[in-house]
This record gives structure tokens, sequence and C-alpha cells, in this order.
């Protein structure tokens, strides 16, 4: 009897092969697009110090001081700051600082943080 392979052995052995390599493959492209993730949501943080650092967020009865129009980077990332009044109308403002950036397939990412300032209404 000959020493080797057969022709199933061989077979089998390379099918397990391909198959560990697609998994490694997979693993490999899903931790790459996490990443990305990362990258991106670490650029976020940096653009919202950013715009904090341009546009400092100070105590003031001047809402409109507050406020921030859409500011858009190089790198596609873009900062804002709305300022909306509650729904109770007591003084309560929601300021919401927003920075977006493109993602994959033409979706939209956004990182926000809200804050509330209480103005006090004049009688």
């Amino acid at each position: 009897m000959k020493s080797g392979f057969t022709l199933v052995e061989a077979l089998l052995s390379a099918l397990i092969l391909g198959a560990a390599i697609v998994v490694l493959l997979a693993g490999a492209s899903r931790c790459l697009a996490v990443m990305k993730a990362a990258k991106n949501y670490q650029t976020a943080v940096w653009v919202a110090g950013l715009g904090e650092a341009e546009h400092p967020f100070v105590a003031t009865n001047d809402l409109e001081f507050l406020k921030v129009d859409r500011e858009t980077l190089e790198n596609g990332f873009s900062y804002e700051r709305t300022v909306e009044e509650d729904e109770d109308e007591d003084g309560l403002y929601v300021v919401r600082t927003r920075v977006t950036w493109p993602g994959r397939g033409g979706r939209i990412m956004q990182e926000e943080t809200a804050r509330y300032v209480w103005v006090e209404k004049k009688e």
C-alpha cells in the first residue's frame, strides 16, 4: 500500500483550511470596522472640544449668544449648538451640542450632548 493522502482527505483538508481563512478574514474585517467607528467617535469628541473652545459655553441671559450655526470642517465633520425651550415654559432651556459626520452607505452619524440652562423670567 502506498503512503500519502487520498483525494478525499486532500479535499477535506482544503475545505477546512478554506473555512478557517474565511473566518479569519471576516474577523479581521469586523475588527477594522470597529477601529474605524472608534476613530470617527474620537474625531467627533475632538470636533466637539474644538467647537467648545471656539464658542465657549458661558452663563449668560442672552440665549442667542449660546447658539452656534452649523460649521463644517475639512474632514466632513460639522459642529452646531441649538437652544430649545422646555415644554413647561418655566425658563428652562435645553442646549444641544451636535457633531455630525458622513457614515457608511450615505448615512449621517451624530454625537449629541444636552445641557440645561435656566433663565429667570422677567415679569
